[in-house]
């Protein structure tokens, strides 16, 4: 037998546009607007839960302070920032939200990369005086 779970009543405040989206949405999907509000926060707990999951096993956020990330390990929040992005992607990667991890694209990689020697007024110098 399914038990139902109790409901608490919720009031959210909403701007229009996201209101009138909120509307179209749940009609499209043959929904209420409560029933499209749970199920997109079923999905967004979800992804919640395959983020942190990752962090908490590595020590990297506490089951108690959810919210912080420890920077305490390396004293660097960027460092921090980049090993919470590398453990998310994976994770994705383990329940198949991806299918592959990329790397990020950075231009100082580009070896082959040469630039091209245009005669004439720099087109900066060209904007500046066509907008006089």
């Amino acid at each position: 037998m399914n038990k139902i779970p109790p409901v608490v009543e919720k009031h959210i405040e909403l701007t229009v546009d996201r209101a009138d989206r909120l509307s179209r949405l749940a009609q499209e999907h043959h929904l209420s607007e409560d029933q499209f509000i749970e199920k997109a926060l079923d999905i967004l707990f979800t992804i919640t839960d395959l983020y942190e999951a990752p962090l908490k096993a590595e020590g990297i956020i506490s089951s108690s302070t959810e919210d912080s990330i420890s920077t305490s390990q390396t004293g660097d929040e960027n460092s921090d920032i980049e090993a919470r992005e590398a453990l998310f992607q994976k994770k994705l990667l383990e329940v198949g939200l991806i299918s592959e991890i990329r790397s990020p694209y950075h231009s100082a990689i580009r070896d082959d990369f040469v630039p091209i020697e245009v005669k004439g007024k720099p087109l900066s110098e060209f904007i500046i005086e066509e907008r006089q």
